[in-house]
């Protein structure tokens, strides 16, 4: 089936800005980190703002006319790029959100389709059951009846195991663009991911827990409770590859599977909302005279 989530125009995504992926090195020796705290160092590399930033505080200490237009000029460059990357967290989560009701319709169908087959069969059942049960009245001197009432009672057994078969119908799924194989195989660059989203995804410290990433913590939740530690090869190319055929059930996997990467990734918007106030305090600051200040 054809993938209607997938972005009209691929994103071609520059990394040149990312000058800092060293986390450590970063915080070690960057200028700011008297002014800025750790999270929003690591959010200001994120979101490409970091060299903006510098500029904006060294444009402030400018009182001439010429230094207000350079200044307003760096504040407005920073609110784009704030712009762009969460237009870039809404994009990604859209595309989840999408997928993710593609699916529950895929479902959904599939779900119809079975309740309608095991009706069928269950009738069916109902029925074999039945001339199992009349045949010995109606049964005529040329057909044994004992026959019969074993040929009905396989057929009502054959159709009743039909019935409780949990798989039923099931459908093929191409994923040219697969929006869980980067998280579940974690390269150090996505071509899917934008890079700074990627990059607050895999930080561990732009996380709760501090010691394992965004990425790391969806991936053991996935692991833990939606595939119960247990993951073959040829599930793992159903779900983080280019696809196959699914079931109902494997369907329902991907669903909470988007379902929980979708989260992670709205998360960011935290951090980035407290990175956005303290960038307003330094923009009020940085507007006052040095005698204000």
């Amino acid at each position: 089936m054809n993938d209607f989530c997938t972005p009209a125009t691929p994103y071609n995504y520059d990394t040149s800005s990312f000058s800092y992926w060293d986390t450590d090195s970063l915080l070690r020796n960057d200028t700011l980190g008297g002014i800025l705290s750790q999270q929003d160092m690591l959010m200001a590399n994120a979101t490409g703002t970091l060299s903006f930033i510098r500029n904006m505080l060294g444009s402030s200490m400018d009182s001439t006319m010429r230094g207000q237009l350079v200044y307003f000029r760096i504040n407005e460059q920073i609110h784009r790029s704030l712009l762009f990357f969460r237009t870039e967290i809404d994009a990604i989560s859209a595309e989840l959100d999408c997928e993710a009701g593609r699916l529950k319709q895929l479902s959904s169908y599939l779900e119809n389709i079975n309740k309608k087959r095991n009706t069928k069969l269950t009738v069916g059942a109902i029925l074999a059951a039945a001339v199992s049960t009349i045949a010995p009245v109606i049964v005529t001197k040329q057909t044994p009846q004992n026959i019969i009432v074993i040929s009905s009672g396989v057929i009502s057994a054959g159709l009743g195991v039909l019935t409780l078969n949990p798989h039923g119908k099931k459908l093929k799924l191409v994923h040219v663009r697969n929006l869980l194989e980067d998280i579940w195989f974690g390269p150090e660059k996505s071509d899917i991911y934008p890079p700074g989203v990627w990059y607050a995804l895999n930080e561990p410290k732009l996380s709760n827990t501090r010691q394992f990433s965004k990425v790391q913590v969806v991936r053991m939740r996935w692991m833990k409770f939606e595939l119960n530690n247990v993951i073959d090869s040829s599930l793992e190319k159903l779900l983080f590859r280019e696809g196959g055929i699914y079931n109902e059930d494997n369907l329902n996997l991907r669903i909470i599977m988007l379902s929980e990467l979708q989260s992670a990734i709205k998360s960011i918007n935290q951090d980035l909302l407290n990175f956005i106030i303290k960038l307003n305090t330094i923009s009020r600051r940085a507007m006052l005279s040095p005698d204000e200040n």
